[in-house]
């Protein structure tokens, strides 16, 4: 497209994105100025724009930096690719274990959340449950969490021990002792009830947590496949 078609505006104000975004440490008003070749007072007045749009904030030094709607659309961007890419995930591991239940659950406002699910009633439908919620301490797609330090404080917080997980776990530190096991091996690993069933779950980046319920002949091959798709799902993200 000839540069005489494009929005002057815009394309100032996206080149001051990209030079903040570059700068690493912010930028005062005269630097970017200098650097794109602006007045003060053009510079100003397209910086006040993103920043009542929030894309840019300034400090208290007067430097600018990206703001909070430049990490949204990227957190956006990433749930995206993260609920596509796991999707076929699910489909596939359906597939290789018939039988299995695999969920992809999201940590959201302190609540864990099924966003997609595949179940052996349908095993070629994947479902986008709306009311299907897990347990902290009582779900291996939790426990992935808790394992993670990001996270822990914030759940130990807001879900207190004594409160939630001691009848599960008699003491926070026989929790803890499984919580650093699961991160030394890199997937959670729980037996839910006496027909041997077992939930497996690994941490995929972000708030999101993969979970395969499966059962007892299927449990090392599930592990297989689990950290299979993790580590497919993570690669192909790692550029957000």
């Amino acid at each position: 497209m000839p540069s005489s078609d494009l929005v002057q505006a815009l394309s100032r104000g996206l080149l001051l994105l990209q030079t903040i975004s570059n700068s690493g440490t912010g930028l005062r008003l005269h630097e970017l100025s200098e650097t794109l070749g602006l007045n003060n007072k053009t510079a100003f007045n397209i910086l006040r724009t993103l920043s009542h749009h929030s894309f840019v904030q300034k400090d208290a030094h007067n430097r600018y930096h990206l703001g909070p709607a430049v990490l949204d659309l990227l957190r956006n961007e990433y749930r995206g690719q993260t609920l596509s890419q796991a999707g076929m995930e699910l489909l596939r591991i359906s597939q290789q274990l018939p039988g299995c239940v695999v969920t992809l659950v999201e940590l959201s406002d302190n609540d864990l959340r099924a966003r997609l699910r595949v179940s052996p009633d349908r095993p070629e439908i994947l479902q986008r449950p709306l009311h299907l919620s897990f347990s902290i301490y009582h779900s291996s797609t939790g426990l992935c969490f808790l394992a993670q330090s990001r996270f822990q404080q914030m759940l130990l917080h807001n879900f207190p021990f004594s409160e939630h997980g001691v009848g599960q776990w008699g003491s926070l530190a026989a929790m803890q002792s499984f919580l650093q096991a699961s991160q030394e091996r890199g997937y959670v690993s729980l037996r839910l009830d006496a027909n041997a069933a077992t939930s497996l779950a690994a941490y995929l980046g972000g708030n999101y947590a993969l979970g395969i319920k499966v059962m007892p002949a299927q449990v090392e091959e599930g592990i297989r496949q689990l950290l299979t798709s993790v580590e497919g799902i993570r690669a192909n993200n790692q550029e957000l």
